[in-house]
């Protein structure tokens, strides 16, 4: 399934909670669970479909980076 949707002049591809899952490296029914905890980024809800905008997907991912820290030497 491939949407597109304009939003403020730009074209962004949807994609749905499978390519979501693929996108963040995990499966679809963690998805689900992480949506219903509150715990997914933005998120669309078309009928039955729920949709997510690539852009939001890669703006989770960097919030969720974890800078190397150096661990001390004892």
């Amino acid at each position: 399934m491939r949407l597109e949707v304009r939003m403020q002049n730009t074209e962004e591809r949807l994609l749905n909670e499978r390519e979501a899952s693929r996108v963040l490296g995990c499966s679809p029914a963690t998805m689900r669970w992480r949506r219903k905890q509150g715990r997914t980024p933005g998120h669309y809800k078309i009928g039955r479909k729920v949709l997510y905008r690539l852009s939001d997907l890669e703006r989770y991912l960097a919030r969720c980076k974890v800078e190397q820290t150096t661990v001390p030497t004892v």
